[in-house]
């Protein structure tokens, strides 16, 4: 067991043997006897009255761990939210509390850059409330309300900056086009405990993905603003989900794309599942696909990358949202490779070839741009995409007599 294990193990056992000295009164838990002092509200929890043992002992028992050095600030939210939910969810959640025991502004402002940054690049004084808002299968987020407005705020403990940085740079890039709408990213950092933090905008959604020609609109109007002189790539590499995305220059489309997706999803599904099969017949495909290209223009446009129902939304006012994206420059057919899961339909493709006209063969090309998601998905999440991504690969392969 780790040290921190053992720790909160006793600091668990410590809570609750004194819970029922000092944490209740005629058998009502604090939070209770008196709401206000667990939702920020009223008077501080400093005051005399009923309950302040239950607040003293806390403020005690967390200053004392803290400045012993055997816990971090981080690591004691999480053990008191495991070990006593209703305690924890509130502690966790409202800095208003933290800050009425004393607590933080002893030692989270030198452990807590998110809290440092907002207090001062963001231009807020207070931090009024933290809220949980969810997050992915690797992320965590959390909604910072200040007295400067709201930020969006997503935290990875075991992936270090690199991620995050990946994201903010394709969010910049997105935005600079002032074409649809994006969360504009401010900080990106490591966590003192390990692992990274992004702060951004928080956009406040409707009830609604939106309007459906108006994001195939605004989505061609950015495919066309965000263009490259670099060639096919990114400045940096990224993920796509939690797989790394490699995005070498390159100034060839068709080897970029069978190199640094098709063929590096293939590799990956070789390494992790022994899968010859997909990894021949697939490699077979990258270097005799170049025929599904010809009479065409490939030009290297921004892409958002990872475009599927989930990463789509609309603000309050009914205008399309795009968020975490796996932004790189490519060809723009290849921006519907989720079109599997992301409910684009006939009136979303009608705008978009108003404003960027569809080419010869795009429906030729279409299971091509489906294939590397397919393959992503199935070094992700396990062998139920195989068989979609072998389905696409033999019939090329029939196609092309490859």
């Amino acid at each position: 067991m780790s040290k921190e294990y053992d720790t909160g193990i006793q600091l668990y056992w410590v809570m609750t043997l004194n819970t029922a000295r000092f944490c209740f009164n005629e058998a009502q838990p604090i939070k209770t006897r008196h709401p206000e002092r667990w939702r920020g509200e009223g008077k501080a929890a400093s005051d005399n009255g009923g309950g302040t043992r239950g607040t003293s002992f806390f403020q005690f028992l967390l200053s004392f761990f803290a400045s012993t050095s055997l816990l971090q600030t981080q690591t004691i939210c999480r053990i008191i939210s495991v070990y006593h939910s209703q305690i924890g969810e509130h502690l966790v959640m409202n800095y208003q509390l933290w800050l009425s025991l004393g607590f933080l502004p002893v030692f989270a402002m030198s452990e807590d850059p998110i809290r440092e940054w907002i207090l001062s690049e963001g231009n807020a004084t207070k931090i009024t409330r933290i809220s949980s808002i969810g997050g992915g299968c690797i992320n965590l987020a959390n909604r910072y309300d200040t007295d400067a407005g709201t930020f969006f705020v997503k935290t990875n403990r075991s992936i270090g900056p690199s991620m995050f940085e990946g994201e903010a740079l394709g969010l910049g890039a997105m935005y600079e086009t002032r074409t649809i709408r994006v969360p504009r990213p401010f900080k990106v950092g490591p966590l003192p405990t390990g692992g990274s933090y992004i702060i951004m905008e928080f956009i406040e959604f409707g009830a609604s993905r939106g309007n459906q020609p108006l994001l195939g609109k605004k989505l061609a109007e950015m495919h066309k603003a965000g263009k490259s002189q670099k060639g096919f790539g990114f400045d940096v590499d990224n993920t796509i989900g939690s797989t790394p995305q490699i995005n070498t220059w390159t100034s060839d489309w068709i080897e970029f794309y069978g190199v640094h997706r098709l063929g590096y999803q293939l590799k990956l599904a070789l390494d992790k599942y022994g899968d010859s099969s997909i990894y021949q017949k697939g490699q077979r495909l990258v270097k005799n696909m170049a025929p599904l290209f010809e009479g065409i223009v490939t030009e290297p446009c921004l892409l958002h990358g990872d475009l599927w129902s989930g990463n789509i939304s609309s603000d309050k006012n009914g205008k399309p949202v795009i968020l975490d994206p796996a932004c790189y420059y490519g060809h723009n057919e290849a921006e519907f490779g989720m079109s599997w899961c992301a409910g684009f339909g006939e009136a979303f493709y009608n705008a978009y070839f108003e404003v960027m006209p569809k080419q010869p063969g795009f429906d030729k090309r279409r299971d091509l741009y489906l294939l590397y998601h397919y393959l992503n998905h199935y070094n992700l999440f396990g062998s139920g995409y195989r068989s979609s991504a072998m389905s696409i690969i033999d019939d090329y392969l029939r196609i092309l007599k490859a």
